[in-house]
């Protein structure tokens, strides 16, 4: 929004009457036109490689938390009976934590551009605890 912002003022200023045209105002508001559309196109190819590179870090980021819980089913599904039942709750809360993580990622993907950012701060801190507690459950199936 900032980078909108800034190239419309700048192509505001940049696109004043010129020396050598000062009486053609046609000449004038075609040029201006010209340049707000390039602005424009330039705004909308900015946004759309933003958001692919943005979507493209989501993916990455269940990708990575997918490969993780494996591992940690993995290593559930490798105990006995007595420990299985002893991390039960714990797995289930791990799975209750990415079921939340996923709907915050869903969100994500609805919201409007200006509520983005803070959805993105709050997946980000869900997907690091994600991370802390299949490492802590893993490392305690471990003992």
């Amino acid at each position: 929004m900032k980078f909108i912002l800034g190239m419309t003022v700048l192509l505001m200023f940049a696109c004043g009457p010129s020396a050598g045209n000062k009486g053609d105002k046609t000449a004038d508001t075609t040029a201006i036109q010209t340049e707000m559309e390039d602005v424009v196109e330039a705004t909308e190819a900015y946004a759309e490689e933003t958001m692919g590179d943005v979507n493209t870090v989501i993916d990455e980021m269940i990708a990575n938390i997918d490969a993780e819980m494996g591992k940690a089913e993995e290593k559930y599904e490798s105990l006995s009976a007595e420990a299985k039942a002893q991390f039960k709750l714990k797995k289930i809360a791990l799975e209750e934590q990415k079921k939340l993580l996923e709907e915050k990622i869903a969100g994500y993907n609805e919201a409007a551009e200006d509520q983005k950012e803070e959805l993105m701060n709050e997946i980000e801190k869900l997907k690091m605890a994600l991370q802390e507690s299949i490492e802590t459950l893993k490392s305690q199936m471990e003992e």
